[in-house]
């Protein structure tokens, strides 16, 4: 009994640490597209939020972003440099 507990509770916490790993990863990488847009373009106020394109598990490089241009929201979407690819006004 002892060991399969033993066995259970190294799986949750390799589990545990993968799934750390990988939101802490994510975050810094959208973190980074998001500092990158905005040195980029100073028309920018502020980013009111930030994804990435593609499902779990992808590489992703493309983001998109609702920013605040002139007190507009935009939809943007850039690649990890922090180059606008496409632009358009959200209602």
């Amino acid at each position: 009994m002892k060991k399969i507990l033993k066995v259970l509770l190294t799986i949750v916490t390799l589990g545990a640490l993968l799934y750390g790993s990988i939101f802490f990863y994510t975050t810094l990488r959208l973190n980074s597209v998001k500092e990158k847009l905005l040195s980029n373009h100073s028309e920018i106020t502020k980013v009111e939020s930030i994804n990435s394109l593609g499902q779990w598990g992808e590489w992703y490089r493309e983001f998109t972003m609702v920013v605040t241009i002139k007190g507009k929201k935009y939809r943007v979407w850039t690649y990890d440099d922090g180059k606008i690819t496409g632009k358009e006004l959200m209602d």
